[in-house]
């Protein structure tokens, strides 16, 4: 009787070798008959009553190799819950479908700075540092009594900060005055000086004012920098104590100080202020100088439109195919389309100013490709989200999937308890190319055990931009055989063959291409050498298609992320 199986377990393994193929896949529609028919596979499945969880009829089946109680296992539940033969309602993630954390178009951010301390050195060397005047009337015209000051002033460093776009500066000055009034004399023949001088201040002991302004900056479209200049307030501080006061048989009179206070500053206000406004007015003119705007973007946007070397023959670990040596050169070309600057701001100590490229960057292979340089456009008032999204074309070589995949399955077991289940030995992935199917992958798995052979499997592979990974989905695979016993051994452990191969069959694709981001990162370094830095790594990948091809997995990839670009002049 052992004699008798164990033969007719050879011969049947013996007619599977010979027959190539002995699993065939199930469809690969989005309808999934193969879990509503996965019932007869199992031995049974002919007898209605083998069918329920608990049967007492498998027990006369003399060719049964197992005991009686482990012949409902194929029928256990678990199975039931997979999906239906219907569409599926829940499809996997295609290629394409893009997340937050991979950019979907470029856009180069230049940073170009100024030390904002210069900046406001050369503003403070614009504004006059003294100022005197004599004798002048500082009281209404037609008053009866007449005002007049002399003053000197000067003043101390400015003190400056930017903040929201705008320039802010107080100017801190001292200043030391002289004050006379005079009368209408009532008995004519001329004024009367009420008084001749009175101090308001000295060089020891100076009169204090704080004048604070502002200038918000804006950039045209010609790149020229533009300054609005304004007072925001003057403090003069507490005027002068005492009175001023003659007493005389023709006039009695007496004057505060404090009420003379207004006039004083009125007067002081309009000498000072129109010159320090027209310097820090003219800061715009100073920051333009030292930013060339127009300059450094012109030269930015025509070295970016230069194709830069990716990958020559040869060369190892290729960018473009994964793993193995450069057959052809690479080339990363830029196609800028719009440049825009954000408004100044403060960058630690300095005054930065984004000019921000958006376009394409793509890798193309072959000989330098022939570009049509562009002018530079009109500048735009505001820049889009910093990204880095670079597109190009990825072969993995199949040996590199074959042997990710044969490390994550290679001697795992198959079958539950109480089962004749088998080990996997080894996992390779089966050339070819279906047309129809371009994203269809089979999987040649070997086994030993209570069956060894090379078992056929195939699937869907689905990308997973969140995960960053390549997984094998709606797997599936059919007994092509009238053996019993290994239609019985097919059965007991299909749903643990299914739940295998869609857990660990998976790719990171990240690792695939970290040699392409590491490629992209150079040659954009090499743009502007001396000039143009970049730091950093591309490390988010996602895929808008792929395919199984002869002997690898050719991807239309997009690999993005953050870099660091520094730009000193």
């Amino acid at each position: 009787m052992l004699t008798r199986s164990l033969r007719d377990t050879a011969l049947a393994t013996l007619m599977f070798f010979s027959s190539g193929c002995f699993f065939q896949c199930g469809s690969y529609q989005t309808n999934q008959p193969q879990y509503q028919n996965r019932s007869p596979q199992r031995p049974s499945s002919s007898k209605p009553k083998p069918a329920k969880p608990k049967p007492s009829t498998n027990r006369p089946k003399p060719s049964q190799p197992r005991p009686p109680s482990t012949q409902p296992r194929p029928t256990q539940p678990k199975p039931e819950t997979r999906p239906p033969a219907n569409p599926r309602p829940k499809p996997g993630p295609r290629p394409g479908r893009p997340t937050p954390d991979v950019p979907k178009n470029t856009q180069i951010v230049v940073p170009v700075r100024v030390a904002f301390n210069e900046a406001v050195q050369q503003i403070d060397a614009k504004i006059q540092r003294t100022m005197t005047q004599d004798w002048q009337v500082v009281s209404e015209k037609g008053a009866a009594v007449q005002i007049e000051a002399r003053y000197k002033v000067w003043r101390d460093p400015i003190e400056a900060r930017f903040d929201n776009g705008t320039l802010k500066v107080e100017v801190p000055v001292r200043y030391a005055a002289d004050v006379r009034a005079s009368a209408n004399n009532p008995l004519g023949g001329g004024r009367i000086w009420i008084t001749k001088g009175v101090t308001w201040g000295t060089a020891r002991d100076p009169q204090k004012l704080r004048a604070k302004f502002h200038a918000e900056f804006d950039i045209r479209e010609d790149f020229s920098v533009t300054a609005d200049a304004g007072l925001d307030d003057i403090d003069f501080g507490p005027a002068p104590t005492g009175d001023v006061c003659v007493k005389s048989k023709l006039v009695q009179f007496c004057m505060s100080k404090e009420k003379a206070a207004p006039m004083v500053h009125k007067n002081l206000e309009g000498q000072l202020v129109p010159r320090i406004k027209k310097a820090i007015g003219e800061a715009d003119k100073q920051l333009e100088k030292q930013l060339r705007l127009k300059k450094q973007a012109e030269q930015l946007w025509s070295l970016l439109q230069r194709p830069q070397l990716l990958q020559k023959p040869g060369q190892a670990n290729c960018p473009s195919v994964a793993g193995s040596l450069c057959t052809t050169s690479g080339w990363l070309v830029a196609r800028p389309t719009s440049i825009g600057v954000s408004k100044p701001r403060m960058d630690g100590k300095d005054l930065r100013v984004d000019l921000g490229i958006g376009g394409d960057l793509s890798v193309t292979l072959g000989d330098e490709p022939k570009t049509n340089p562009t002018a530079l456009p009109k500048l735009r008032d505001t820049t889009g989200a910093p990204g880095f999204a670079v597109r190009a074309k990825v072969r993995i070589p199949l040996s590199i999937l074959s042997e990710e995949i044969n490390n994550y399955l290679k001697g795992r077991h198959i079958g539950g308890r109480g089962t004749a289940g088998f080990d996997v030995t080894k996992v390779t992935i089966v050339d070819g190319f279906d047309r129809e199917h371009p994203n269809r992958i089979r999987l040649a798995i070997s086994v030993r055990g209570a069956m060894s052979a090379t078992l056929e499997v195939q699937g869907d592979l689905v990308w997973n931009t969140r995960q960053g990974e390549l997984s094998v989905q709606n797997v599936e695979y059919t007994l092509d055989t009238n053996n019993a016993q290994l239609k019985k051994l097919s059965a007991d452990n299909h749903a643990a063959m299914l739940r295998l191969i869609s857990e660990k069959a998976r790719w990171k694709i990240g690792t695939k291409t970290a040699s392409l981001g590491q490629a992209i990162t150079r040659a954009l370094g090499n743009v502007w050498r001396g000039h143009l830095s970049v730091s950093g790594e591309l490390s988010k990948v996602d895929l808008e298609d792929f395919s199984m091809s002869r002997g690898a997995l050719t991807a239309d990839v997009v690999i993005g992320g953050q870099l660091g670009v520094s730009f000193t002049p």
